[in-house]
């Protein structure tokens, strides 16, 4: 057994576990082991909000980001006195330590004349104003919304509900400049960890209550036109169209084979559950994305040279790739969000 072995269920119960170093929510407690230091979450139960967080949940979310190509915490699962835990490795360690996590909640906080917009679950105007036009972003700027969109759209695969403006962010060196983005990290709110195994049992048993219940839940830990969204109706509206451009280049590596090799590779759970872990992302990748990816190509085939500005050419993470942007510089059309989010159709989000 190595440190690395995210393969098998961790026994970490003779580990000393200090006081937290990471802040966030109750339950978490830091941990050196194996020469590395991690925070070790116990996850919560659902709170007054139905917020709820799940050691199983933080492993497969981080494990689908990773599946996607996007850099991510490395994380264990295992127990701690017999009770189930999370390991999550500090990204921080062996940089310079002088280096920050700087949350976007503190960079949006930063924004002159602006700070009164900041909040938990921030308003989604306010976060792409923030990717848009912060100063503190210019060196990194289209990483930092190209990373964005892309983890928008795993967050509605994994159904993560728990995206709050503390849950993602940068890494600014010893002079207060950001230099680079942070891993993901916070995914313990996904895949619906306050089901009960009766709930669990009846979905499974029910292909159309699974599809229902997951078109119908969870809503995005952002705030639209002033209410917060579901997945499904965000990705298929306007406001949501530079978002969903990410999808084409995501598809690929969120096919099904990879899916199925991140819950069978996950430790320590009964058939039951991976049965739901399973069919929850399956489900979810079919009536959340697909829509949205439908339309994302449908786009893209409409943009014609001869009728639509030329589009600006932006640069692609980590290759030499070269993609256009989605902003045609047309203005947005809100009309209503109806009932359903129609396959082919883009609606807007009212007031």
């Amino acid at each position: 057994m190595t440190d690395n072995d995210d393969s098998i269920l961790h026994d970490f119960s003779d580990q000393t576990l200090k006081v937290s170093m990471y802040g966030g929510a109750p339950g978490e407690r830091t941990m050196d082991y194996h020469g590395h230091r991690y925070m070790v979450k116990f996850g919560c139960c659902p709170d007054r909000t139905g917020h709820a967080d799940c050691p199983v949940s933080e492993f497969i979310g981080s494990k689908v980001f990773a599946a996607a190509d996007i850099p991510t915490q490395h994380v264990l699962l295992g127990t701690y006195r017999g009770r189930p835990v999370v390991a999550c490795r500090d990204f921080m360690e062996g940089l310079d330590p002088s280096w920050r996590l700087v949350h976007f909640r503190q960079l949006a906080i930063g924004m002159p004349g602006e700070s009164g917009r900041s909040k938990a679950r921030p308003d989604w105007e306010f976060v792409r104003h923030v990717l848009t036009d912060s100063p503190d972003l210019a060196p990194i700027r289209q990483a930092a919304w190209d990373r964005f969109r892309r983890m928008i759209c795993v967050d509605a695969l994994i159904g993560n509900d728990g995206r709050l403006s503390d849950d993602w962010g940068y890494i600014a060196d010893g002079g207060a400049n950001i230099v680079t983005l942070a891993p993901v990290y916070d995914c313990g709110s996904s895949l619906m960890p306050h089901l009960s195994e009766d709930e669990i049992r009846a979905r499974l048993d029910d292909p159309a209550l699974m599809r229902q219940a997951n078109i119908d839940s969870p809503a995005m830990a952002m705030n639209v036109r002033g209410k917060r969204r579901k997945y499904g109706y965000f990705l298929v509206s306007d406001a949501a169209r530079d978002i969903r451009a990410a999808l084409p280049g995501l598809w690929d590596s969120l096919r099904d084979e990879n899916i199925d090799r991140v819950i069978a590779g996950t430790p320590g759970i009964d058939d039951l559950h991976r049965d739901f872990y399973r069919a929850t992302l399956h489900t979810r990748k079919e009536c959340i994305l697909r829509p949205a990816l439908d339309l994302a190509l449908q786009e893209m085939r409409d943009v014609r040279p001869d009728t639509s500005p030329a589009p600006r050419t932006l640069p692609a993470l980590d290759t030499g790739m070269q993609i256009p942007s989605t902003d045609t510089g047309m203005p947005p059309i809100m009309p209503g969000i109806p009932d359903r989010p129609p396959v082919g159709h883009a609606p807007g989000l009212s007031m």
